[in-house]
């Protein structure tokens, strides 16, 4: 009887010899796997970062291509609070006939605003501060270029004494543009 319990406690304890050669495999191949996993999770952020790195790179190209091309054609914007809405049509047209991508719009815009409209910008809440669209209706709320207010301008306006004709009925017509355009009025009936 006691030969069979020392047998079984030789299968035993070779049982369990056995089970910690097994778990350390298991716990060896754990780490293997862990030190793995971290591994392609370090190549996989600085693939990220080398992603992000040439992204920021191919937008600050875009800037620079872009601005090179605004330089020419658009002026800096005045200190007449009407000349915001002259400054965002020349600015929109190039803007589409460069076909300028709209995250690069505000960026691209701000060197040509004057101080006053230049710090009004930089107010933006950061949420909506790269949105050209916000920016720009922001912007003419500050300037207080309300319908009311264009309308105001557009019945008191006098042709003055150094403006052509010409010049006066174009600002007459872009201001009646804005003003239709700030109602949303598509159709006249």
């Amino acid at each position: 009887d006691r030969e069979a319990q020392r047998q079984l406690d030789i299968k035993r304890m070779d049982m369990e010899k056995e089970d910690r050669e097994n778990a350390k495999i298991a716990d060896i191949a754990f780490r293997n796997e862990q030190l793995s996993l971290q591994h392609k999770q370090i190549k996989l952020m600085e693939e990220k970062e080398h992603l992000e790195r040439t992204k920021e790179d191919a937008k600050v190209v875009q800037l620079k291509r872009y601005g090179d091309a605004l330089r020419n054609s658009v002026s800096k914007l005045g200190n007449e609070p009407l000349e915001i809405i002259l400054f965002f049509d020349i600015i929109e047209k190039q803007f589409m006939e460069l076909k300028v991508p709209d995250d690069l719009r505000v960026s691209l815009m701000k060197p040509y605003l004057n101080e006053r409209a230049r710090t009004l910008a930089n107010r933006v809440e950061a949420s909506h501060s790269a949105d050209y669209k916000y920016v720009k209706e922001f912007l003419l709320n500050e300037f207080r270029l309300v319908p009311q207010q264009l309308l105001e301008l557009f019945n008191t306006s006098v042709r003055q004494s150094q403006e052509t004709f010409k010049a006066h009925i174009t600002r007459l017509s872009m201001l009646l543009d804005y003003y239709l355009n700030s109602r949303k009025v598509t159709t006249i009936e």
